[in-house]
């Protein structure tokens, strides 16, 4: 019945065969195909025989009545898949002398990607993964380890400091390889990167990993990316191009960049356009978002952080300070860069492409820090929080006043419970006093 078969797709990573059952005809042998069969039970059930396995029970329910269910199989693999109802794949392993079913997924899965995925949503992990290295060695460890990298959570990393010498040996070539060959998804890209030595990776293979995710209008694996970035940055390969093409890509870039992540990726894009003084229009935007942010002034050392306590009297940072940031950032360790990527400073890094990418000034972001620095001339008493009369002349803080007169314009400012005026012609910050709460 199946003879025919014999030779269907034998190059395959895996072979999909239709195996017959036939329910009400009590247990007859359905076949042998590439060393596996398929018998129906009486209670409606069948048993997948694999040569050399344990028996694998499926349910009435998984047999649903089908005369056909497709088998995913190669002799002397350790993964077997078949056909579900709704037509996905059930995977199934041999692990630890035993079979264990793995995640239903849209196409076969080989042993490596099935055990990844049992480690990562086992509650003792640790325990699976010694299975693997009780029956597949180093080699074993670090091809599922790779494959668990795409899903498993926090526990993946912590997990590498259990591994002996040789597994990370192994487990780092893995890595690498996926970077390499382009095998590795973003996920697993994110997490190779804080493992192998990625700087000394080709320039061509560590671009052609990036640009997908640079351009693409939902970035995933952003991470691994933004990591790739700045050493491609660093060697001033041709990123900062890259990057200003993926920030006209689709995905509407914001300095607030709600999703961590991204934002990190979108940092580096603005450091490779700026350590590559890329000339690109759409970082005038970026900086516009946010005119009046602490990190576009510079003090002694570098930009202004935006929990640094300051009265605001910075200057706009010039080219020298914002190329010695840049390349300070840039210079960072790659694993520091994976477990802190200095939040925060995104508006810094746009007014760095703008600058060292030689963007005409912008008048508006220009005006607007002049009237920061308009000279204050206030009521050394009372503050003005300890009145709860209003119109009383009083004394706020130098930094606040500051602070709004950059963030709005007109000649009234109102904040809190107080108001001022800001005289463009005087260049002044004057007659403050109490008001009524917006």
């Amino acid at each position: 019945m199946l003879a025919g078969m014999r030779s269907f797709c034998r190059c395959s990573a895996f072979v999909a065969l239709a195996l017959s059952v036939s329910l009400g005809c009590g247990k007859p042998d359905l076949g042998r195909v590439d060393g596996a069969r398929l018998t129906p039970r009486a209670d409606g059930g069948a048993e997948l025989v694999v040569e050399g396995w344990p028996q694998i029970w499926l349910s009435q329910e998984e047999v649903a009545g089908r005369a056909t269910i497709e088998l995913s199989y190669v002799r002397g693999a350790d993964a077997v898949a078949f056909r579900t109802v709704d037509g996905k794949w059930a995977n199934v392993v041999w692990l630890g002398g035993a079979t264990r079913r793995g995640p239903v997924t849209d196409a076969p899965r080989d042993f490596p990607t099935v055990a990844g995925a049992l480690i990562a949503s086992a509650k003792d992990s640790a325990a699976v993964l010694g299975l693997v290295r009780a029956s597949k060695g180093k080699t074993g460890v670090a091809n599922v380890l790779v494959k668990a990298a795409a899903v498993e959570g926090k526990t993946w990393e912590a997990r590498l400091a259990s591994l002996s010498e040789e597994e990370k040996a192994e487990l780092t070539k893995g890595l690498e390889g996926a970077i390499m060959d382009g095998s590795g998804t973003p996920e697993v890209v994110s997490r190779a990167v804080a493992v192998v030595d990625v700087a000394s990776l080709p320039v061509e293979k560590l671009m052609a990993r990036v640009e997908p995710v640079v351009t693409a209008k939902e970035p995933e694996g952003s991470l691994g990316a933004s990591v790739l970035l700045r050493v491609l940055a660093q060697k001033k390969a041709g990123a900062g191009k890259l990057a200003c093409r993926g920030l006209g890509a689709g995905h509407p870039w914001k300095t607030d960049e709600p999703e961590p992540t991204r934002r990190l990726l979108l940092d580096s894009m603005l450091m490779a356009i700026a350590n590559e003084g890329v000339d690109c229009p759409a970082v005038d935007a970026l900086v516009r978002e946010e005119p009046c942010a602490s990190t576009l002034r510079c003090g002694a050392n570098g930009p202004v952080l935006p929990n640094e306590t300051s009265e605001q009297k910075e200057p706009l940072c010039g080219a020298e300070a914002l190329k010695k940031a840049v390349e300070a950032e840039l210079g960072r360790p790659t694993k520091d860069t994976v477990a802190d990527g200095h939040p925060g400073r995104t508006s810094a890094w746009a007014f760095a492409a703008l600058v060292l990418g030689k963007r005409p000034a912008l008048a508006d972001v220009v005006s607007h820090h002049a009237r920061r620095l308009y000279a204050v001339t206030q009521a050394k008493t009372p503050e003005c929080d300890s009145l709860s009369e209003l119109g009383k002349v009083c004394h706020a803080p130098e930094a606040v006043l500051r602070d709004q007169a950059c963030r709005n314009d007109g000649a009234t400012i109102g904040v809190g419970t107080i108001k001022f005026r800001v005289s463009d012609e005087k260049k002044t910050i004057s007659d403050v006093e109490t008001a009524p709460p917006p």
